[in-house]
């Protein structure tokens, strides 16, 4: 008779296991569901449209670049953005195959092919408020401290939207201003406009 008996106990602390196994199982799913159900926030993206407006001896002129989206590194709209920008100096254009051709030329495009801007830190919160934002421009070889003013700051839970607006003097990046015929003169200052919308990244970008 004991034999039997320890075999009946040894299957039921076995079937025990089994029934305790499926539910620590059953637990572990539903936690693994309700981790995936709460997923980190998607990142950022800024998608930019930047115009700029040059003047000369005879009339003001405008150009513009494509459309471009930058990816932010952070997921909060609020929070701190770090992003960086490169423009293709040949899209830029401003209507004029031959002023292009000589903006084209200034930038010296075949060995600086780009524009770039660095923005390491931008405080959003702090850029809404002060009306401005800080980065590092960069034409050429040569890299300066540029301050944009914000204006149009528009933010709610699902994006930002503003404007910003810089003047970029040619002379302080080692540019000599294009001029036809020694009459006609491109002036020093241009003023460069970037409308931006901040979203997150849609799924599967």
């Amino acid at each position: 008779m004991a034999p039997m008996m320890t075999s009946t106990t040894n299957a039921s602390r076995r079937a025990f296991v089994r029934r305790a196994a499926s539910v620590v199982a059953a637990v572990a799913a539903v936690a693994l569901l309700g981790t995936q159900a709460v997923a980190a926030p998607a990142p950022l993206q800024a998608v930019c449209d930047l115009h700029f407006t040059g003047t000369s001896t005879l009339h003001e002129f405008h150009g513009t670049a494509p459309t471009f989206t930058l990816p932010v590194q952070t997921a909060d709209l609020a929070g701190h953005w770090k992003t960086e920008a490169a423009v293709e100096v040949h899209s830029m254009v401003t209507a004029n195959s031959s002023r292009d051709s000589n903006m084209w030329a200034m930038f010296d495009d075949r060995h600086w092919p780009q524009i770039k801007a660095n923005f390491p830190d931008i405080d959003a919160a702090a850029a809404g408020a002060a009306k401005r934002i800080s980065f590092q421009l960069t034409i050429r070889d040569v890299t300066r401290e540029v301050v944009a003013t914000v204006t149009s700051w528009q933010q709610d839970a699902d994006k930002v939207v503003f404007d910003a607006d810089f003047d970029v003097s040619l002379m302080a990046f080692g540019l000599e201003a294009p001029s036809v015929l020694g009459l006609i003169h491109v002036g020093d200052a241009v003023a460069v406009g970037v409308h931006v919308v901040v979203t997150r990244t849609p799924a599967g970008a």
